[in-house]
């Protein structure tokens, strides 16, 4: 018996890039399926998580050093941090590849319990209001992320095989096929560790238990269920093709009410790693491309 703990929560050469764009490399790691990398801050280093699930940046309280408050927002818990009233403040981040800052508003928060989960100090998780103004690549292969600031100019030429997604809030959603099936609200989130299926799609599906293994899943609010894996036997995002896939099934319904849409499934780490992922926001548009051959752990 196998056991599991999961947290749910084509090469762009950058060469091409005009000088006039702001434009970096960076290594990350993996830290139980989170992608995590590390910037020079205020002269210190900080470790940074990328979620594309996430809106929010979220700096965690010891980075607040009295920026202007802005505001207030109410976090229901996600990207595994308490919920509550947050101060919003104006916080100078840096621009990847470029000596400049954005300001943005940022959400201030407690992150000591998903640093305990993750086994590091976390220090920021990276949403939509940072990423918007990028073309970013994920290369999982070689562990390398790149940015491009505000690349407007790049073309279909770089890009010559990309999927258009459409912005639900902040959230990436796309239409796939699932095991020969189209199936719309597709959420790409490179903060959950595994492939997450809605009951309604698993039942519409009708998805075999893979047996042999005893999943505990822990959601964004650190509750922990017991659940199994399920086998989907292809998935198509674009061009790109994933076979043998595992997924928990978790009823999505009470998120996709407070949310105001519809999430049919969650494309999470344990599918992501197999390829180089390009997300270009600035045109909605992203491209999946096989990086090696894959048996799913």
């Amino acid at each position: 018996m196998k056991s599991y703990l999961i947290n749910i929560g084509f090469f762009l050469s950058f060469s091409l890039c005009s000088p006039l764009f702001a434009s970096s490399s960076i290594d990350f790691d993996v830290v139980n399926g989170k992608v995590v990398f590390k910037i020079v801050l205020n002269d210190s280093i900080v470790n940074v998580m990328l979620d594309t699930g996430a809106r929010m940046v979220i700096i965690d309280e010891s980075l607040n050093h009295n920026y202007e408050v802005c505001g207030k927002v109410k976090s229901g818990g996600a990207a595994g941090v308490l919920g509550g009233i947050k101060n919003v403040v104006r916080f100078p981040f840096p621009i990847i590849g470029s000596s400049g800052v954005d300001t943005l508003e940022v959400r201030v928060d407690n992150l000591e319990g998903l640093s305990n989960f993750l086994g590091i100090r976390l220090d920021i998780i990276v949403g939509y209001d940072f990423l918007k103004n990028y073309i970013l690549e994920i290369d999982y292969s070689t562990q390398k992320l790149h940015f491009c600031y505000r690349c407007w100019g790049l073309g279909s030429f770089i890009m010559p095989s990309y999927t258009p997604f459409e912005l639900k809030g902040d959230k990436i959603m796309l239409t796939g096929i699932v095991n020969g099936q189209p199936v719309d609200n597709l959420l790409i989130d490179t903060g959950a560790g595994t492939c997450v299926i809605s009951q309604e799609l698993q039942q519409k599906l009708n998805l075999p238990i893979v047996e042999g293994y005893d999943v505990i899943s822990v959601d964004a609010s650190g509750v922990k269920t017991k659940t199994h894996f399920y086998q989907i036997d292809k998935i198509q995002l674009g061009n790109a093709t994933f076979v043998d896939v595992k997924a928990i099934v978790l009823d999505l319904s009470e998120v996709n009410r407070i949310s105001g849409f519809k999430r049919s499934a969650i494309i999470g780490h344990n599918l992501l790693k197999q390829c180089v992922v390009i997300i270009d926001y600035l045109n909605n548009r992203i491209a999946f491309k096989k990086s090696y051959s894959f048996e799913d752990e």
